[in-house]
């Protein structure tokens, strides 16, 4: 009996060994587990602050650098957009130097594209300043408008000097390289006394970039003129008249492009620099009020109206306008004025002519000169807005007019019948239309 409890007794406390060694494993198996994911947290959590360093120094970074930025214009007291302006403006005064030396990466143009692209550059930046000075803008917007047109003068003064390198012996590229640095000196010390009155005001690159487009724009057409040599494109308004065929001869010589038109629906004012009006026939008198002469003859009220129309056109576009003998007649008529039907005596042979001081025609022509003549007509009295310049030196009758504010001109002589000298004149005239484009 003691032998079996003795025996039950060991059973039970080996069974409570046995128990309490697989509790004792069953913890350190569970520490082991809590250590192993306690380590591997650790891993994570270590990763994930290294993954997370670089993005918060550059945070921190960025933001010293913004603060910086933001100190030095606290020093400045200017805004960013000011700042980013005025690096641009101190770019391109930078730039100003060698503007037009150079042309790298670009095609060599032919002279034709040439004096297209100057046209397209021209028209562009007309257009621009149209807009400055009728359109309200912001000064963002204005310092953008003028920095474009900047650019865009500054990129055609490239294109010129690379067809003059292509163009010029190297005797006369070597005098103009040096004339273009002395010009670059000039027109930088200009920029910078244009923008200095506004110095670190939002104003100061709208002013520097106007005066760089200015100076760059008349310096292209100073080249263009002396060396590409710029064509004006004429616009002749006749029905084939004798006249008319002479006139574009003479045109043609002078250098000009020379288009004839004879009805009002082809006349496209825009593609032309200048109209002339050639000699004729009269001009019909109802068309300036007055009862027809014995003396009038010839008319033809449909080229008296083409003419008359295609002068109103150019002149409310402010384009140069030329009228030669008959031409000038109508100019007046145009502006409504009278024609004196009758002129004692043809004058058909060289008269001497008296010039006024404050004409376009005194510096080419001086106070007096021969001239030839053939009409038996002139201006009466004077249209709207004109003035007499000329008078024959011997019956005082009017010889030229011109407008007191628009380029509108009238000779009562024919330059068309006198050789070279005509010529010569006519070369003066387009010089006075290529430089009321500058």
């Amino acid at each position: 009996m003691s032998y079996r409890r003795t025996m039950d007794l060991f059973l039970i406390s080996v069974m409570i060994l046995l128990l309490l060694l697989g509790q004792s494993g069953c913890r350190r198996n569970e520490a082991a587990a809590d250590e192993a994911a306690g380590s591997k947290q650790e891993v994570q959590d270590t990763g994930k602050k290294t993954s997370e360093k670089p993005e918060q120094e550059t945070t921190e970074q960025k933001a010293g650098q913004g603060l910086e930025q933001e100190t030095t214009q606290q020093k400045s007291g200017q805004s960013p957009e000011q700042e980013t302006t005025q690096q641009k403006s101190a770019e391109q005064k930078s730039a100003q130097e060698t503007t037009g030396q150079e042309a790298a990466g670009q095609e060599t143009l032919t002279r034709e594209e040439l004096i297209l692209l100057y046209e397209k550059t021209r028209v562009k930046s007309d257009e621009i300043n149209l807009r400055l000075d009728t359109v309200s803008m912001d000064q963002q917007s204005m310092n953008q408008a003028a920095a474009a047109n900047c650019e865009n003068w500054n990129n055609l003064l490239s294109r010129v000097w690379s067809w003059l390198k292509e163009n010029l012996d190297q005797k006369e590229m070597e005098a103009l390289t040096e004339e273009q640095r002395e010009w670059s000196k000039q027109k930088e010390q200009a920029v910078r006394e244009a923008g200095k009155e506004m110095e670190g005001g939002s104003m100061q690159p709208f002013l520097e970039y106007s005066e760089n487009a200015v100076l760059t724009r008349k310096r292209v057409r100073e080249l263009m003129d002396t060396y590409v040599q710029i064509v004006p494109k004429v616009l002749v308004a006749d029905h084939k008249t004798k006249s008319a065929v002479r006139m574009v001869k003479y045109l043609k010589k002078a250098g000009f492009e020379v288009k004839r038109v004879d009805k009002l629906e082809d006349i496209v004012v825009s593609d032309y620099d200048t109209l002339v009006i050639p000699g004729g026939h009269n001009i019909t008198p109802e068309l300036y009020g007055a009862e027809r002469d014995k003396h009038t003859y010839g008319t033809d009220i449909a080229v008296d109206e083409l003419q008359i129309e295609a002068v109103k056109m150019f002149a409310e576009e402010k384009k140069p306008v030329l009228g030669v003998c008959r031409g000038c007649q109508v100019v007046n008529v145009a502006f409504g004025g009278t024609i004196d039907q009758h002129i004692p005596g043809w004058h058909k042979k060289y008269r001497t002519v008296k010039i006024d001081r404050d004409s376009w025609l005194y510096p080419m022509l001086g106070t007096s000169e021969s001239v030839y003549h053939y009409h038996h007509q002139c201006v009466d009295q004077l249209g709207e807005g004109l003035t007499a310049t000329q008078w024959d030196e011997e019956d005082e009758h009017i010889e030229a007019i011109e407008h007191t504010s628009l380029p509108v001109y009238g000779i009562q002589w024919h330059p068309d019948s006198m050789g070279d000298r005509g010529v010569d004149f006519f070369k003066y005239y387009r010089q006075l239309v290529i430089e009321y484009y500058q």
